[in-house]
């Protein structure tokens, strides 16, 4: 016959009597004990028993109750016995979940007192019982706190969360700290005069200001601040998207507030088209190599607000728009449209001879397209479907200054530190993979060696913006963004609108 091991839980809320020789825990134990006995025939065995004295049933903080849900983890345990169901948890939610570790680890639970046995099929169904009603009391408990809070949204009502910079609270009102209200207004002004959010963040920097816990402004800190119209005095219903006149004094005329938002739209939009512009320009991605074989790069730098793009590969860069521009001009004669034209692009070898450079085109052309007249200095291969043509390019030796020499460790950085970008977000989805199969990041923290905070900051980046996540994997980021800026923006809204809005305000 198998053993079944079985704990028994006895819990006391107040310690009141706990010092008689014969208390309600000893009488709860004496009772499972009688039932275990009387299951004998199926193999029960008394295992241990776990006591929580003086402790209340709301929470699941209970050191006597953590050693035996650890114990049920390790397999030692296949059953629990308690005197009622109270005993082990007063909360539905908190007995909800263990439940599920229950399930999750195959272990039984049994109330004694109330016929109440999940080993089998009526125990079962009573569990299920109470999970439904589990369900309906979170539904009905957040229903409840919703309406709670657009009612007090409202009404102009601070609803709580972090005080927001400018304000203090005052019995649960926002009240103008007025050292606080001036540094907010100097963001606004700054960032109408300064442009972005960086330069911002610079002179914030320079002139030693910090937030309200004496933290540096981040990027997305401050998007928070410049899109928040908190500060005209309105309180927003995000889930609703509503707008209501706040009971809290204005920091921020509505005039000023209008500017800002229209200027961080604008910079939007001018990302946007700079990222059209890019993609239309980089002819030769993935196609372009070196004579020995070596693939450049497709990326960009910025120097005094002029953006360079260009084809990079082991210290040489190459200007994107000459290269692009002279590969168009060279076959100009197959009177093709660009999209057209780079499909049928199947390789480009450079060849560099002092400050020239020999670029050899080779072009996968249908049988059409192969009847063409050429030019002479066009070849087509023994299959008559390769074309392969040769065209002469003057390097402008003032941009490969520009990029390769003041811009050379610059760039270097933007690649490592994009690198990393790319490497924490594989890592991410390497955590929310595991998250999906079940396991919990109390567990993970334990397989992977690491703190939970830093896997709950990991966790956050799989919430980012598909746009935004793909520009990275493209290396179109902006320039010397960090890691820790990227989890920054990650944790600070999970709206996508709000998340692209900041990341191209960059």
């Amino acid at each position: 016959m198998k053993r079944n091991n079985c704990a028994i839980y006895i819990r006391k809320s107040s310690e009141k009597g706990l010092e008689q020789d014969f208390n309600s825990l000893h009488n709860q134990e004496d009772a499972c004990k009688a039932y275990i006995l009387s299951q004998a025939y199926n193999g029960w065995q008394h295992y241990k028993t776990y006591e929580d004295g003086g402790l209340s049933g709301g929470s699941m903080k209970r050191p006597a109750l953590q050693a035996l849900l650890k114990d049920m983890e390790n397999g030692i345990i296949q059953t629990v016995v308690v005197y009622k169901v109270d005993r082990l948890s007063r909360s539905i939610l908190d007995f909800y979940k263990m439940m599920q570790t229950f399930d999750k680890h195959d272990c039984s639970f049994v109330s004694i007192t109330q016929s109440f046995d999940t080993s089998n099929s009526m125990g079962k169904l009573t569990l299920n019982m109470l999970l439904s009603f589990a369900q309906f009391e979170r539904e009905v408990s957040s229903e409840r706190i919703r309406d709670k809070i657009q009612a007090s949204k409202a009404k102009g009502l601070w609803t709580g969360g972090p005080c927001p910079l400018g304000y203090t609270l005052e019995e649960k009102k926002l009240q103008i700290h007025s050292q606080d209200a001036d540094l907010v207004r100097q963001i606004f002004t700054h960032y109408l005069k300064l442009q972005t959010v960086s330069n911002v963040k610079q002179w914030l920097k320079e002139n030693g200001y910090k937030g309200k816990k004496g933290v540096s402004f981040s990027t997305s800190g401050l998007h928070r601040i410049l899109s928040n119209p908190l500060y005209t005095g309105k309180i927003v219903h995000k889930r609703l998207g509503k707008v209501y006149e706040g009971q809290h004094e204005p920091i921020i005329s509505e005039a000023v507030f209008e500017q800002v938002q229209n200027q961080l739209k604008q910079r939007f939009k001018d990302n946007e088209a700079r990222k059209v512009y890019t993609l239309q320009t980089n002819l030769l991605k993935g196609v372009f190599y070196t004579e020995a074989g070596e693939l450049f790069k497709y990326s960009n730098a910025k120097k005094h607000q002029k953006r360079f793009n260009y084809y990079a590969v082991k210290g040489c860069y190459l200007p994107a728009e000459q290269i692009d521009e002279q590969v168009l001009q060279g076959l100009a004669f197959l009177n093709l449209t660009q999209d057209t034209l780079k499909s049928s692009i199947a390789k480009v070898i450079y060849t560099k001879q002092k400050d020239i450079g020999q670029l050899e085109i080779h072009l996968t052309l249908d049988d059409k397209l192969g009847k063409l007249k050429l030019p002479p200095q066009a070849v087509l291969s023994m299959d008559q479907k390769t074309l392969i043509l040769s065209t002469s390019i003057l390097i402008n030796n003032q941009a490969q200054t520009t990029l390769r020499g003041h811009r050379n460790k610059r760039i270097l950085s933007i690649h490592e530190m994009n690198e990393q970008l790319i490497q924490g977000l594989s890592l991410a989805w390497h955590y929310r993979t595991q998250w999906k199969q079940g396991v919990s990041v109390q567990d993970m923290t334990r397989s992977e060696a690491s703190g939970k905070r830093k896997i709950q900051k990991y966790l956050a980046l799989t919430l980012l913006s598909p746009p935004i996540i793909e520009s990275i994997l493209n290396y179109q980021n902006p320039q010397q963004l960090t890691l820790t800026q990227l989890i920054d923006l990650a944790e600070s809204t999970s709206d996508f609108e709000q998340q692209e809005l900041a990341w191209f305000g960059l």
